[in-house]
């Protein structure tokens, strides 16, 4: 799973840091820099260490030993870098030791299929469970499933060659995506079908709802205005976890335009 490898990608990174660190650190100088800005606004320099009464002692590092400074200020980053490695490398073990994302697949598979049933092809918590995305989702949800005409390429049928487009351009790029999933709003007890719910490579869930009669003015209203709204009551704006696609005759919905509205919100 991609969060596995990144994961040891990033542990595999620090790994390296830890080693060139402690190399750094293992071959410089005792003690550590002080570092004070005069008035004049150049800088003094200064080596502490311990004394034998265990108190720290400054001593002034003259500017032709100036690189007895640098390497006293690269232990000291070198120091600083050491322990958030270790302590980032260790966060990344105990997360991985937890990381446990059968588990979600697991209780999904569970479910009796009467139970599956009623969550529809993915409820939003299934989304992040089941791993089987590239299968076709049923329609039995559909509230009128004769106007299902276009097979995408994953095999779902949807209502129209621009929605057509846009399944086959989320599933040619690997993007998790439902048609027609019931969308329940916080603010009512009402509930809507975008016409698809969407999983960007970031992890955020979009809803895609393409409106395809704009120049309809009946449409317009009762349909674009109408779910417009229900969406904005519900904190859903365009690009705030909602995709709107407009056509009309005169300015069809083109593959080229569904891969700059995907580029820019999803990949």
């Amino acid at each position: 799973m991609k969060i596995r490898d990144d994961l040891l990608r990033r542990e595999a990174q620090l790994n390296t840091v830890i080693q060139i660190c402690s190399g750094i650190i293992r071959k410089a100088p005792g003690g550590a820099l002080r570092c004070r800005q005069i008035k004049n606004g150049s800088w003094h320099y200064y080596k502490l260490r311990r004394n034998k009464d265990g108190k720290t002692v400054s001593k002034y590092i003259r500017s032709s030993d100036e690189a007895l400074a640098a390497r006293l200020a690269e232990k000291d980053y070198a120091e600083k870098t050491l322990r958030l490695a270790k302590e980032e490398r260790n966060a990344i073990h105990r997360f991985l030791n937890q990381y446990k994302p059968e588990a979600l697949t697991d209780a999904y598979r569970s479910l009796s299929p009467g139970r599956r049933r009623l969550l529809g092809p993915l409820s939003e918590i299934d989304v992040w469970a089941d791993d089987t995305w590239d299968t076709p989702a049923p329609q039995g949800f559909s509230s009128h499933q004769e106007g299902l005409l276009f097979q995408t390429r994953r095999g779902e049928f949807v209502r129209s060659k621009s929605e057509l487009l846009i399944a086959d351009f989320l599933y040619e790029h690997g993007l998790y995506y439902t048609y027609e999933q019931a969308y329940y709003f916080n603010y009512s007890t009402g509930s809507s079908t975008p016409d698809f719910t969407v999983i960007s490579r970031s992890g955020e869930i979009y809803y895609w709802e393409h409106f395809g009669r704009m120049d309809d003015p009946e449409y317009v209203q009762n349909s674009f205005m109408y779910k417009m709204d229900r969406y904005a009551r519900d904190g859903l704006f365009p690009g705030k976890g909602l995709i709107i696609t407009l056509e009309n005759q005169q300015q069809p919905l083109t593959s080229g335009k569904i891969k700059q509205v995907a580029e820019y919100y999803l990949l």
